[in-house]
């Protein structure tokens, strides 16, 4: 999609460390990161929040842990956990649930692919527990209605915002016409569709409020 406007290109990343050093090399880019990561990394990296992507009206999300049967929430670090984010960031919005950070070594994450894969898991039995969002359980009253039933929500983050475009402060003035592309896609099929692919309906400007809470 990208590459038709100019030498644009994405490049994904499956390891956090990798990411990071490839921003330390490559000062002149945009980077497309959750807000998690952003605000472990914005002050090392001198990064400015350009957008936050937004889904039905919403910028932000709750995470839950949720369980496919009656499960304790003092016992869910005895059982598996399925997951779609990584194991690090998986055990922090743990930490943050259970209120217990003594457990995080006990705890049992199963990585899956994606966040709908994490609630489908408790369907075939391979994990007792899974992260997901609110609107990941939401989809899954319209895939699954049945196994939408038997789901418990043991506990819930606090509202967390989507997925971040940031900007390195060497590169403001090289990036904008490729900032401008990204603010265009909503408005185009093609662009539409690749706002799906990563589970977003546009890209919007962060507001005072936005950014004083994703770098507190």
């Amino acid at each position: 999609y990208l590459s038709q406007f100019g030498p644009y290109e994405f490049q994904p990343f499956s390891e956090r460390e990798t990411f990071e050093q490839e921003i330390a090399e490559k000062r002149r880019c945009l980077l497309v990161l959750s807000s998690w990561h952003y605000a472990k990394i914005h002050q090392e990296y001198r990064l400015r929040p350009v957008f936050v992507g937004s889904r039905s009206g919403k910028t932000s999300q709750k995470n839950l842990l949720v369980s496919g049967g009656a499960v304790d929430l003092a016992k869910v670090h005895e059982e598996r956990i399925a997951s779609a984010s990584s194991e690090h960031y998986s055990k922090s919005l743990l930490s943050h649930i259970l209120q217990n950070e003594a457990l995080l070594p006990q705890l049992k994450i199963l990585t899956v692919p994606k966040d709908i894969d994490a609630l489908m898991s408790l369907g075939f039995g391979m994990a007792k527990a899974a992260l997901t969002t609110d609107y990941s359980l939401n989809t899954l009253d319209t895939l699954n209605p049945a196994l939408r039933k038997q789901i418990n929500i043991l506990g819930q983050s606090e509202d967390t915002l989507l997925l971040i475009v940031a900007m390195t402060a060497e590169s403001v003035e090289v990036v904008q016409p490729l900032v401008t592309i990204l603010q265009e896609m909503p408005a185009t099929p093609n662009g539409k569709k690749n706002m799906r692919m990563i589970g977003l309906d546009e890209w919007r400007p962060l507001t005072p409020s936005e950014i004083a809470k994703l770098e507190q």
